[in-house]
């Protein structure tokens, strides 16, 4: 079957993925990476995270609100930081004295591989409340505050 090439098939996103890549927005919106970058220091996409490590590549993530929610050319509220943070994560994180997410959880929704999240952890960007283990199930639990603060100070 032949489909014209003005026709996109319809991005497909996993609920649990709530920080997406930049790439995902210049395929979905037909940009290339530095006109996406210029919409996002721009205030149009947004809110959008740098969550480079120290000497690694650039690795900035689009809320998945954000992607959803851009339309060009046509002007929309900014969404509020958090409310985006809050809708990007399972209710009871918020609710307990000391919440904790488990690694794998946290590298699904913010769509990085494990050893990046190690790196963030090493870094002290993020606080894991557990000793390192190791095996399948060695996901690291990680402290939800720490988290949101890291996710605050990454905002673009």
């Amino acid at each position: 079957m032949n489909v014209p090439p003005s026709i996109k098939p319809a991005l497909q996103i996993a609920p649990e993925r709530t920080f997406l890549p930049l790439i995902f927005v210049c395929v979905a919106h037909g940009l290339n990476e530095d006109k996406a970058l210029e919409l996002i220091e721009a205030g149009m996409i947004h809110p959008a995270f740098n969550i480079t490590r120290a000497e690694t590549r650039k690795e900035i993530r689009i809320a998945r609100a954000a992607l959803l929610d851009y339309r060009p050319g046509k002007p929309r509220a900014r969404l509020s930081l958090e409310t985006v943070i809050a809708e990007s994560f399972p209710p009871y994180l918020f609710l307990a004295k000391i919440a904790l997410i488990r690694g794998i959880d946290l590298r699904a929704r913010l769509s990085c591989s494990e050893a990046h999240l190690a790196g963030l952890l090493k870094d002290g960007e993020l606080i894991q409340a557990d000793e390192p283990r190791r095996g399948r199930a060695a996901s690291p639990h990680i402290v939800f505050d720490s988290v949101v603060e890291f996710l605050k100070r990454r905002v673009i």
